[in-house]
């Protein structure tokens, strides 16, 4: 009788420490990266015209408070619909506050618009929970390439030959 008394107390015991780690991380308030500068500014400066196939550079301000942390990095160009940038490396590491500019390329054939750059970044802080921290740069403005999709400069477009 002793026997089972004592293992109830023990299991009761694992239970309550599991459920106070799992409350833990689950509740806690984590400070993963600030941004100082948001929306991002983007360069070249004004007006912010950027043509197919060239390169967008956008001022990240920021303070990082974690190190070492899996994370996942998603880049999107959005202007009311979504196209998912080919860039995704993640240029910050360490802890610390910091100003980066971040290169990214714009393609070829993303039609001609208004955008904006969506940066979603997630944190896995412990095995249970991430935190999501979006942000998007200031609108820019993408037009034809000489040699982009959708025509070129003149917005003459190639006629299918039949």
């Amino acid at each position: 009788m002793k026997i089972l008394y004592r293992l109830s107390v023990v299991a009761l015991t694992i239970m309550y420490i599991a459920l106070a780690i799992w409350l833990y991380w689950s509740l806690a308030p984590y400070k993963t990266i600030t941004y100082l500068n948001d929306p991002f500014p983007v360069t070249p400066g004004e007006p912010l015209t950027i043509k197919q196939g060239e390169e967008l550079t956008y001022n990240l301000h920021y303070c990082k408070y974690t190190d070492d942390m899996p994370i996942e990095l998603h880049k999107e160009f959005v202007d009311g619909i979504i196209y998912e940038a080919a860039d995704q490396k993640a240029l910050i590491t360490g802890q610390g506050c910091g100003e980066i500019d971040v290169p990214v390329l714009i393609p070829v054939n993303l039609p001609p618009g208004e955008y904006r750059l969506r940066i979603t970044v997630i944190y896995k802080v412990n095995p249970i929970r991430k935190i999501t921290k979006v942000s998007e740069t200031q609108e820019f403005i993408i037009t034809r390439a000489a040699d982009g999709a959708y025509g070129d400069e003149t917005n003459e477009y190639d006629q299918p030959t039949n």
